[in-house]
């Protein structure tokens, strides 16, 4: 396979899926605006599942999302959560990105309605903490997610930065 070169010698990255996680969240609770428009948020995960080719598992209802809420629906993403793979392997992630969504937006996504992820933005850099074993390759790369919102929780791919 030939590489791609993209600038300057350095390769084009490439994208590798390696899962999707499925969360069930609780609602979302917020602060009271700090005088510049700014909210503290907090949302718990419930329950949750997850699946890719190397491992699968499911979301431990432990753990969840801290976002800063900024202005016109869009929330800095802090979420720390736990994997149980089905080997027994537990596994840390912390989810940091970006959530953009038009209130108009939010509002069909609320109403259940399908949204297409065309029109918002999730995007997210996890970091995984992973104990000696057979995946702790999961330490040892960077990755990008990239979100789906509904009615009931989100559904993150994590792709592998090549």
């Amino acid at each position: 396979m030939t590489e791609l070169v993209w600038h300057d010698g350095v390769p084009q990255p490439r994208l590798e899926h390696v899962l999707t996680i499925r969360l069930e969240l609780d609602g979302a609770h917020t602060t009271p605006t700090m005088g510049s428009g700014v909210q503290h948020g907090q949302v718990g995960v419930m329950s949750g599942s997850f699946e890719g080719p190397r491992l699968r598992g499911r979301a431990l209802p432990a753990g969840g999302d801290s976002p800063l809420v900024l202005r016109h629906g869009i929330a800095q993403l802090d979420a720390r959560y736990f994997l149980e793979v089905d080997d027994g392997t537990l596994i840390r992630i912390h989810n940091r990105g970006i959530f953009r969504m038009p209130p108009e937006v939010r509002e069909r996504v609320n109403r259940g309605e399908d949204v297409s992820p065309n029109e918002y933005y999730i995007r997210t850099s996890p970091t995984f903490e992973v104990p000696e074993g057979p995946h702790d390759w999961l330490c040892q790369y960077t990755f990008v997610g990239y979100g789906r919102r509904d009615d009931r929780g989100n559904e993150i791919s994590y792709f592998l930065v090549h």
